[in-house]
């Protein structure tokens, strides 16, 4: 199927938002049904998990005693499994049903609905991103609240300790870095966000790829996998040899005096990196997307 024939007309500004929130809430709320089990059963066996390890740590009493020495460490045990597989198979789950959704979505038999609504490519492959984003921010922040929940249970003092040692290590970092340390933050948490979507971006454009080998879809995912990850590892080992080569040898020697400069300076090529490798990824599958595409 070829989509470069299909209605490219422009939208104003306001149409094309509108009907990108239509997408993203079509499947936000496919997906939603989906986790909302495992991402309520996630912080339910914490909470059980800890409060088995607190019973078995308190020794108070006849029927205590028999719980901490008997039926204690089989809970425990049974609940230490389950949290994991919960916690595991909530990281798993999220991975599969992305793949999955933009797989289905676009790429097979659902595509052909896809590409008949009044939409550009790209709206249909943002908002597969933009959804995939929120279920793996949402699914990060429930296993994180879970462990935390379980830090709790096991012994305050660990919790607090690790407060304390946050805290050291902050007063260190801003020692170091002085006025560079909030420029940094932000660069941090942008770096994490950039580097989470071109992720997504980077699973896109191996499906979107794969589909072209019309009998070995799979393989050829697998194929432009591999592809993908040498070109890019090539590309950015020869463009950080040019830069390092370029920049003189006090912004590439990291010391008390300009450590705050230097790592500024690596986040933001790092950024830019992961900024043009997005780009790409997204040139790749909106190509593929509209020109190249053969539905099963």
């Amino acid at each position: 199927m070829n989509c470069s024939d299909r209605n490219s007309g422009q939208y104003p500004l306001r149409e094309v938002s509108g009907m990108l929130s239509k997408l993203v809430k079509y499947d936000i709320k496919s997906l939603i049904r989906v986790f909302i089990p495992i991402w309520i059963a996630a912080p339910i066996v914490a909470v059980m998990l800890s409060g088995a390890i607190h019973l078995i740590s308190v020794s108070d009493g006849p029927l205590i005693n028999l719980f901490s020495e008997y039926v204690g460490p089989i809970l425990l045990g049974i609940l230490t499994i389950l949290f994991v597989a919960v916690i595991v198979g909530m990281m798993i789950m999220t991975l599969i049903l992305v793949i999955r959704r933009f797989w289905n979505g676009l790429l097979k038999e659902e595509g052909y609905l896809a590409f008949t609504l009044p939409v550009e490519v790209w709206q249909l492959i943002v908002s597969k991103v933009i959804v995939a984003a929120i279920v793996n921010l949402i699914s990060g922040l429930i296993a994180a609240l879970s462990c935390l929940i379980l830090f709790l249970g096991i012994s305050k003092e660990i919790f607090y300790s690790m407060g304390y040692t946050f805290s050291v290590i902050w007063r260190s970092m801003t020692g170091e870095l002085g006025a560079y340390t909030g420029v940094l933050i932000v660069l941090g948490i942008l770096f994490l966000i950039v580097t989470s979507i071109c992720g997504i971006y980077m699973l896109f454009a191996i499906m979107s790829l794969g589909q072209l080998m019309e009998d070995h879809r799979v393989a050829g995912s697998f194929l432009a996998y591999i592809g993908l990850n040498m070109a890019v590892s090539t590309i950015t080992n020869i463009g950080t040899m040019i830069v390092t080569n370029i920049l003189p040898d006090n912004l590439v020697n990291i010391t008390a005096g300009n450590a705050g400069l230097i790592i500024t300076l690596y986040m933001l090529i790092m950024l830019v990196i992961n900024g043009i490798q997005l780009a790409v990824y997204h040139m790749i599958t909106e190509y593929v997307l509209t020109n190249k595409l053969n539905l099963e």
